[in-house]
């Protein structure tokens, strides 16, 4: 298995697992696909034979004076078929190690991540890998769920 930064050929991948994996929070089918040529976002894809998850990780700034940025693990998901392998825990090792590279240009403290309070699998994942829940509030997503801010020192 290796990873790669997403391409224009990525589209309907990303597409097609994002209407899949994401359903139960929203419509995601329009959305992730975009972000992946947006400046500052950086998406990456996991391929074994075929192309079997994604991570999207996007770069903002973290102040009004735009001294520091911090990391947003914007969307990560993977096949089904490739699903309890360990590959949600590798895309999201992944994530941490382009959110400290990028430190090499920017004052990037921290990695977020939003995830849905019902998503105990995701939650499990992300708390064992060091990411702690935040006390802001971050509204709900649109399917319903309490959308919880967690985030990781970097």
């Amino acid at each position: 298995m290796h990873f790669r930064p997403a391409s224009a050929a990525d589209t309907t991948f990303v597409r097609e697992l994002s209407t899949e994996a994401f359903a139960p929070f929203g419509d995601y089918r329009d959305l992730l696909p975009r972000w992946t040529a947006v400046p500052g976002v950086s998406t990456w894809v996991a391929v074994e034979r075929a192309p079997c998850g994604f991570v999207m990780v996007g770069f903002y700034f973290g102040d009004p004076g735009r001294t520091w940025v911090y990391a947003d693990l914007l969307a990560i998901a993977v096949s089904p078929a490739c699903r309890g392998r360990g590959m949600g825990r590798r895309l999201l090792r992944h994530a941490v190690e382009v959110a400290q590279t990028a430190r090499t240009s920017f004052d990037v403290r921290e990695l977020r991540l939003t995830v849905a309070d019902s998503n105990e699998r995701a939650l499990h994942l992300f708390a064992t890998e060091g990411f702690l829940v935040s006390e802001e509030n971050h509204g709900r997503y649109d399917g319903g769920q309490l959308a919880l801010r967690m985030h990781r020192p970097l």
